[in-house]
């Protein structure tokens, strides 16, 4: 497509319009004829010229563009010129975008006469995870004299697939996810260890209680288990994908980022903390249904794979079934494992569904619920320390602070305590409960999987 530039309606309003004007009151005769069919001419002939000149200019995408979210990309355009320009010319490349996506001002370079191959570097900067087609790419050049650009439309085939970043997350758990020689970070462990390893002979000092009775009778001597520490274990880290992850978490720094957000990058985490540990890592994402399930597995691979299906994860606009959860997860899940649920339980209605559905899988295995603090959740009253008569402090009940808004700061306290109340019910079914700060979800939720390793209650 060829369209006027602004530079020829500057020559034709300089050079035709004021001959016609003036030839509307003075006998000009054949002057503004002649000075509009010159316009005429150098616009016909520099139109054609950029056509020619345009010719054989394409370019070539990539099906595939990783990025992270938040950090800038190259996208990698390959450009291809032949012939039939006198002179290099200067082009302008612009890509149509979706929301998800921003880019630097349209690029700008100088074509060869010839060439076959030439990378160019779009730089793209990805805001949300997920995975956009871009829409149309225009390449613009103009022409010689300046008065046309000729504008040519490329079908965009690239796939650019945004991934969320761990940037911040990792600097607060740089100790445990650093990696020297390939060396794992050591941890102690609390506790014998009750995986079995082996049989052998009874020595002296040996514990009455490990001795196996069926193979003393059968040899004629006392034969003892001999246990290790439990290494290779299973953990899941289960997210919700329902509507109560897409509230903002209310994070200190004025960041509007969603709750499923923070779960994304705590199971990546975690992901990372589990191969750290020689651990077998899995996870699943539910809704109303099912959203997605990996078994767990070990390695590099088994990150890559969790990291694929988790990255496209977005929220629905339903509540959370967690019948449906417990009872899919509990059909897959044949040895004892630590599952880590990451939900929002602040709606009474749903918290007791929960309550009421996590007893079946407690039973079998170990879980531990992680939930962000919602905004406000906090006692009204606090207690203070003061100088008794005797020199020891005495706790005293006073208001926590004078707010204009007592009723909010009620609700809160409310809130707060009903919240006190569900973990002491999840503790009673054996369900471990932590309420987190947004800012310190992904850490305490790692703190968690690690006090879980150190105490050997898997």
């Amino acid at each position: 497509m060829i369209v006027p530039r602004e530079k020829m309606l500057l020559y034709f309003g300089v050079l035709a319009l004021p001959p016609a004007f003036v030839g509307a009151f003075l006998p000009l005769g054949w002057l503004p004829q002649a000075v509009a069919a010159l316009c005429l001419a150098l616009g016909i002939g520099d139109g054609i010229w950029a056509l020619r000149q345009g010719r054989g200019v394409s370019l070539q995408f990539p099906q595939r563009l990783n990025l992270v979210r938040g950090r800038q990309g190259a996208l990698a355009l390959v450009l291809h010129a032949s012939g039939g320009r006198a002179k290099p010319v200067a082009v302008r490349i612009g890509l149509e975008l979706p929301a998800g996506l921003s880019a630097q001002a349209p690029l700008t370079l100088s074509v060869p006469t010839s060439c076959a191959g030439v990378p160019v570097p779009f730089l793209l900067t990805g805001n949300a995870r997920g995975v956009f087609r871009p829409g149309r790419c225009v390449l613009r050049r103009g022409s010689p004299l300046g008065l046309w650009s000729l504008q040519t439309a490329f079908e965009v085939a690239t796939e650019i697939h945004v991934y969320p970043s761990l940037s911040r997350e990792s600097k607060g758990l740089a100790a445990l996810l650093l990696n020297r020689n390939e060396n794992r970070h050591l941890r102690r462990q609390v506790g014998q260890g009750r995986e079995f390893e082996k049989l052998r002979h009874y020595l002296p000092g040996d514990s009455l209680g490990d001795i196996h009775w069926k193979a003393t009778a059968k040899r004629s001597r006392l034969i003892v288990k001999e246990f290790q520490i439990e290494r290779s274990q299973e953990v899941y880290a289960v997210l919700d994908a329902s509507r109560l992850s897409g509230r903002s978490g209310g994070a200190a720094d004025g960041g509007e980022e969603s709750l499923l957000e923070r779960y994304l990058s705590a199971a990546l985490i975690l992901g990372l903390a589990a191969r750290r540990q020689g651990d077998q890592f899995g996870c699943a994402a539910f809704s109303d249904r099912p959203e997605g399930f990996l078994r767990a597995q070990g390695g590099k691979l088994a990150f890559a794979r969790c990291r694929e299906l988790l990255y496209k994860l977005q929220t629905r606009e339903v509540s959370p079934d967690y019948d449906e959860m417990v009872s899919f997860l509990c059909q897959r899940l044949h040895r004892r494992a630590l599952i880590l649920v990451m939900t929002s339980l602040d709606e009474p209605l749903l918290a007791e569904n929960f309550l009421k559905s996590i007893r079946v899988l407690s039973r079998r295995h170990l879980v531990l619920v992680g939930m962000v603090r919602p905004a406000g959740a906090q006692p009204l009253f606090r207690v203070e320390p003061q100088a008794g008569s005797a020199g020891s402090p005495l706790e005293s009940a006073g208001p926590r602070a004078e707010s204009p808004d007592i009723y909010r700061e009620l609700g809160g306290h409310l809130l707060w305590h009903t919240l006190r109340e569900l973990k002491e019910s999840l503790r009673l079914k054996g369900v471990e409960f932590l309420l987190m700060e947004n800012e310190r979800f992904c850490s305490e939720m790692v703190s968690g999987y690690l006090s879980v390793k150190r105490r050997q209650i898997l």
